[in-house]
């Protein structure tokens, strides 16, 4: 019985892998990194937008599961996973957790590491306590993209300071 629970186990992990890449190579700007450690996720999507400075990326973690469930039900599931992701963070990208069933290719998504905008106006990154899925398919897939675009909009002039800025460091040369 434990084997055929085994083999169970391993088809929907070769399912839920099968299923993400079918949906994220729907879109051809993005470029998709299986990841191999053990670092949270497992997939690293990269994507630049025509027209903005700077690689884009955010990190998926799969979950999938034999039947199918409802929106409250597959809160309940991946309530357990996203405390057991999260111990991963703090994350320095964005980070979604995928949800496939088998019964009948159901997809949902939470976030993990969900973009925000602060009180003070700052691009941050909330770890979320409690998943809120919602329905996972293409249209949604272009808003993910969409939102981390939008963040990052916002997340890279906080990094970068080009230019003189307001002082000037002075190096004193010492004499020989």
């Amino acid at each position: 019985m434990a084997d055929k629970q085994e083999k169970r186990e391993v088809y929907i992990e070769k399912r839920v892998r099968a299923l993400t890449t079918m949906l994220l190579t729907r879109s051809d700007n993005l470029l998709i990194e299986e990841v191999t450690d053990d670092i949270g996720q497992d997939y690293i999507v990269r994507f630049r937008t025509p027209g903005k400075e700077g690689l884009r990326e955010f990190g998926i973690e799969l979950r999938g599961a034999w039947t199918s469930v409802t929106k409250d039900h597959a809160d309940k599931v991946l309530r357990l996973a996203l405390q057991q992701v999260k111990r991963y963070g703090p994350f320095p990208r964005p980070v979604c957790l995928f949800f496939f069933t088998m019964e009948n290719d159901d997809a949902w998504y939470t976030w993990v590491a969900e973009p925000n905008v602060s009180q003070e106006g700052k691009h941050v990154l909330r770890l979320r306590d409690a998943p809120d899925c919602q329905p996972l398919d293409k249209r949604a897939l272009k808003e993910i993209v969409d939102r981390v675009d939008l963040w990052y909009d916002g997340f890279f002039p906080s990094l970068i300071g080009n230019g003189q800025g307001k002082s000037k460091t002075v190096r004193k040369q010492s004499k020989r």
